[in-house]
């Protein structure tokens, strides 16, 4: 939506508005509101609707050597055109002056020429406002009121193609009952059918069928009427053979140059219309890339992000630890276990030892206990004569000796056992510090290689990126150069162009008829004999094409075309035209084929007293009531796709009819992003609008 519109020496006056939507602008006559309109459309489209679009035509409204007008959307969009006058001299003194547009939009997405620019415009607005002036609309004639009707109604063209009208005219054939009529009729179709053009505008195609048809018919015409009075002419036309032949080689001349001009012009029109349809291509496909562009800079700022943080995140991963004090407690482990073994084996001697003496020591008491007793050492139960007492003192000698031996051994022994245990105690203290720093030097190791990997992964991710960024602005770049290299094109011009077209085409369908004829004049003498049969056949012809003439017209083809538009946008009108009390028993209808036939566009109403009035009867009040209607009607089923509605000379309505469009103009609001109107209003005509959910401005 439209909320804030700025011009600048425009039309002589500068200004600032805020919109809010649905905005009526009020005042007497020279105050600029019309220039409010146009600013809005001058600033969308670049030129003002109907005018030229060349920059030193648009600068004729400017006041000054510069003028501006921009606009403000609710998304916070903005752009601003300026024309500005450029004087230079040259060395000769000489000065020259050009007019130029420069166009600025906010924010940007790296737009950098003025095409870029107005592609950026018409993605974010849309590429032109729907305007209309009542008081022209109020001075159309009846045709010019028809083609504003068609070019916006909508209805369902689809099926009205070549297949529909060839199956028309073949039903309407059924009722022939002479099989050679028949087989010339059907053969007549066929050909017609194959002048069509299957284009998108059916209309104009369907025209190009019946000029077709109608100067068949008229060619048939003419051959009846020379064959039936060839014999009453024949003097006469003898005296305009020469005469022909001077004429025949202007006529044709004349011929091949609107043929070519045609050929040129058709040329021309595909060309302009393939310039349409390829920058509206070209201008969704430059949005999409920039929508691509955009989420590629997002994810590239993210990925430089999380790669710093990836990188800090590395640093952080260190110890005090290092993996050669671990290495230098693992060897002094091996020089303990080298110990443990030494003293193991020392131990382990001294453990024989000890169990030696303790043998020795346990048989030296048993010997010394049998002395004692003095008991035969042969037999313990004899008693012995001997003295043996000697003997046992010398035994206990000698286990003395040997207990203090043993006590010694097991002394050193013990001191042996308490090496190896506070060997094993620094064993262990020494295998748990190294395992202790092996596990925090792997563990930082490990926390480093990870890291290393996101690192590497994300940076891989930033040089693709990069990549993409950049073939997408390769791609950006060569579509924007493509749009400027393509040109828009110009319905206005194709419009135009087609008006021409037309034009040529009857002149040379006229410059077909003048040289058949002249020909059929030149010929006539030799085709005299055939004059009966040829009036005969001449005059089915004539029937047959002018019956498919009348067939593809107001009472055929073309009126089911009308019947399709028509019929809906009447009954719209009608639900309308009831809450009009004064009007509620009046009945709306389009008139398109008149009492004789003819095809016509004609619209009034039938009266309470069933009088059938058309518009130029309706008094002032009941025309403003009317036109108030039909435009309301088109606007709820209008074909054309345009987020701005802007209305001028609203002053041109009663109060009645005013009031009742407004009332419909706001319920309108969902299909429009703005509604913008303007009249030479009182205060309290424009408060009417208030009513409506309407905001006023007062311009003095």
């Amino acid at each position: 939506m439209i909320k804030e519109i700025r011009y600048d020496n425009f039309k002589g006056k500068s200004a600032t508005f805020t919109l809010t939507g649905k905005d009526l602008i009020y005042g007497e006559n020279a105050t600029g509101k019309s220039a409010v309109l146009q600013a809005v459309a001058l600033a969308v489209q670049g030129y003002l609707p109907g005018g030229l679009k060349r920059a030193e035509d648009v600068f004729q409204y400017a006041t000054g050597d510069s003028m501006s007008v921009g606009l403000m959307l609710d998304n916070d969009f903005e752009f601003t055109r300026t024309w500005s006058k450029i004087r230079k001299t040259n060395k000769a003194g000489e000065e020259t002056v050009s007019i130029t547009q420069d166009i600025q939009v906010s924010p940007s997405r790296g737009e950098n020429t003025n095409a870029t620019k107005e592609m950026r415009i018409f993605s974010e607005i849309g590429r032109f406002p729907l305007i209309f002036d009542f008081e022209e609309l109020n001075g159309m004639s009846d045709g010019k009121r028809r083609s504003f009707i068609y070019e916006i109604a909508k209805f369902d063209k689809s099926k009205y193609n070549a297949a529909f009208i060839e199956d028309y005219l073949m039903k309407k054939t059924e009722i022939i009952t002479n099989t050679e009529l028949l087989a010339r009729a059907t053969a007549e179709i066929k050909t017609l059918m194959t002048k069509f053009k299957d284009d998108d505008n059916f209309e104009i195609s369907l025209e190009s069928l019946k000029s077709y048809i109608l100067n068949r018919a008229l060619e048939f015409k003419a051959q009846r009427l020379e064959a039936s009075a060839a014999s009453r002419k024949l003097m006469e036309y003898k005296n305009q053979i020469s005469e022909t032949d001077r004429g025949l080689e202007t006529a044709r001349a004349e011929y091949d140059e609107l043929d070519n001009k045609i050929e040129s012009y058709s040329s021309d029109m595909a060309t302009e219309q393939a310039k349409i349809t390829e920058s509206a291509k070209l201008c969704a496909r430059a949005d999409k890339l920039r929508e691509k562009l955009f989420m590629r800079e997002t994810q590239k700022s993210e990925s430089e992000n999380l790669i710093k943080k990836l990188e800090e995140r590395k640093n952080t991963f260190q110890t005090d630890y290092k993996i050669e004090d671990a290495e230098a407690l693992s060897v002094e482990v091996k020089k303990i276990d080298d110990q443990y073994v030494g003293l193991s084996i020392k131990s382990e001697t001294l453990y024989r030892k000890v169990n030696k003496l303790e043998g020795e020591i346990y048989y030296l008491d048993k010997e010394k206990a049998k002395y004692k007793n003095a008991c035969c050492p042969v037999n313990s139960e004899w008693k012995c004569p001997f003295d043996f007492k000697k003997s046992a003192e010398e035994l206990q000698i000698k286990i003395d000796q040997l207990s203090a031996e043993l006590q010694e051994v097991s002394k050193e022994r013990k001191e042996i056992q308490d090496q190896m245990t506070d060997l094993l105690n620094d064993k262990v203290e020494k295998t748990e510090n190294a395992i202790t720093i092996k596990s925090a030097v792997d563990r930082m190791t490990r926390d480093n290689e990870i890291a290393s990997a996101d690192l590497k992964r994300e940076k891989e991710t930033l040089i693709t990126l990069k990549k993409g960024i950049q073939e997408v602005k390769t791609e950006l770049a060569q579509t924007e150069k493509d749009f400027e290299n393509a040109g828009r094109g110009d319905l206005s011009i194709l419009k135009d162009m087609n008006i021409l077209l037309d034009g040529f085409k009857t002149r040379r369908a006229e410059l077909k008829q003048i040289i058949s004829d002249k020909e059929k004049a030149k010929h006539s003498l030799e085709t005299m004999l055939q004059a009966v049969n040829e009036s005969k056949s001449a005059d089915e012809n004539f029937l047959i094409c002018n019956t498919i003439y009348q067939d593809l017209g107001a009472k055929g083809v073309q009126g089911q075309i009308v019947k399709d538009i028509l019929e809906p946008l009447e009954q719209k009108i009608n639900d309308k035209l009831i809450k009009f009390p004064q009007y509620m028993n009046h009945r709306f209808t389009f008139i398109t084929v008149s009492d004789t036939g003819q095809e016509v566009f004609r619209y009034g109403w039938t009266d309470a007293k069933h009088n059938t009035v058309l518009y130029p009867a309706l008094s002032t009040s009941e025309k403003n009531v009317l036109t108030a209607v039909i435009m309301t009607a088109l606007l709820e089923s209008i074909d054309i796709e345009s987020r701005l509605l802007i209305f001028d000379n609203i002053e041109n309505f009663d109060e009645n009819a005013r009031s009742a469009f407004m009332h419909e103009l706001a319920e309108m609001g969902d299909k429009f992003d703005n509604i913008l109107i303007a009249g030479v209003l009182s205060k309290d005509q424009a408060e009417d609008g208030l009513s409506n959910g309407f905001n006023i401005w007062k311009l003095s």
